[in-house]
């Protein structure tokens, strides 16, 4: 194992090892028996909320919650909060995540929100705002990071996974054993730390400004990775919807673009391919994040960094580390403090 240069790496040195513990907890405790028995047959919608990398955590099993024929929809809690209020009621189910339980939109959901709503609250905080509202609430169990969301990252998204299967009758501990794998194949891309950083860094330097583009269950990563970015090297990352990088923003493509794509195998892999061949065509360089067995183009112009995903669904779990690694690269490329806050608190309490 690589020696960890500042706090934010050592966070990432030992996720792996910290969410085996983390979901050890999750089913110990019994959370999967506690949700499995919400009726989600007597809601009339499900709603997903968060702020930050939490907001980025309830993409997917909002996803899997309507696949499986459940009117679920993941809202920004500030949206929630302002403008669809009124779309919540005793038959609602409100599914809210927040590592502290205390950012500003959450809290005050939580005074806002009818007292008959059921609320499953997810945090790390058992005294928080959150937490106390909670008509069911989970702990993430989780020492907090120091520098911006690793662990609020990936706690959650475990827990949620865990979650999601149990609210919807199917095999929790084949999702724990998936899960756990998914923490190998992380560790193992844990390993190629330095070395990843170093090709990142020759390859892309620090280019104006970062594209991050994913579809489907990756896009999550995208969307908490570039927020990641944004954070700790306080550098333009902007995330894209693979599909919608095509109507209109492909015009950003030029020499000195740079873009991460996300291509896990199976649905949408063809077309992330093509558009890593068509940006690089363009002049643009495209760091590969691709799931082992994916044929990325042999271009000058795009750098593979191959992983090992359980499933499209679980692939956020390992294609996270990426972002955390060029996050660190940029800042010290400026030299800056890896992971310090410089303007906002790192809970943010303002409306």
């Amino acid at each position: 194992m690589d020696t960890p240069a500042n706090f934010c790496e050592e966070d990432i040195f030992h996720l792996s090892i910290d969410m085996r513990h983390s979901l050890c907890f999750y089913m110990e405790t019994g959370y999967p028996e506690q949700v499995g028995k919400i009726d989600l047959a007597q809601y009339r919608n499900i709603v997903l909320t968060g702020m930050g990398s939490s907001y980025s955590v309830v993409l997917n099993p909002a996803t899997e919650l309507a696949n499986a024929g459940f009117n679920a929809s993941a809202v920004i809690a500030s949206d929630l909060l302002l403008y669809r209020l009124p779309s919540v009621s005793a038959d609602t189910l409100v599914i809210m995540v927040s590592q502290s339980g205390e950012s500003a939109e959450l809290a005050e959901l939580c005074r806002r929100l009818p007292a008959e709503t059921f609320v499953l609250a997810v945090t790390n905080d058992p005294e928080s705002t959150l937490a106390r509202r909670g008509d069911l609430t989970l702990l993430l169990h989780m020492e907090t990071e120091k520098s911006a969301s690793t662990r609020s990252y990936l706690a959650p998204t475990l827990l949620m996974y865990l979650v999601t299967e149990a609210m919807l009758g199917r095999n929790v501990r084949e999702a724990r054993r998936d899960l756990t794998i998914a923490l190998s194949d992380l560790a193992e891309s844990v390993a190629h730390f330095s070395e990843w950083k170093e090709s990142v860094r020759n390859f892309l330097g620090l280019p104006p400004y970062l594209a991050v583009i994913a579809r489907g269950w990756s896009f999550c990563t995208a969307d908490d990775g570039s927020l990641f970015i944004k954070e700790t090297a306080k550098y333009p990352a902007v995330c894209f919807e693979a599909a919608q990088f095509r109507h209109g923003p492909f015009e950003l493509v030029e020499e000195g673009f740079a873009a991460f794509i996300f291509i896990p195998e199976g649905p949408g892999e063809a077309e992330l391919l093509r558009m890593a061949s068509d940006i690089a065509r363009n002049g643009g360089k495209v760091v590969a994040v691709a799931q082992e067995g994916v044929m990325v183009p042999e271009n000058g112009n795009i750098l593979p960094l191959y992983q090992k995903y359980v499933s499209q669904r679980l692939a956020p779990v390992g294609n996270i580390l990426p972002m955390f690694i060029f996050g660190i690269a940029a800042a010290e490329q400026k030299g800056l403090e890896v992971g310090v806050f410089r303007s906002c608190p790192k809970v943010t309490t303002t409306l």
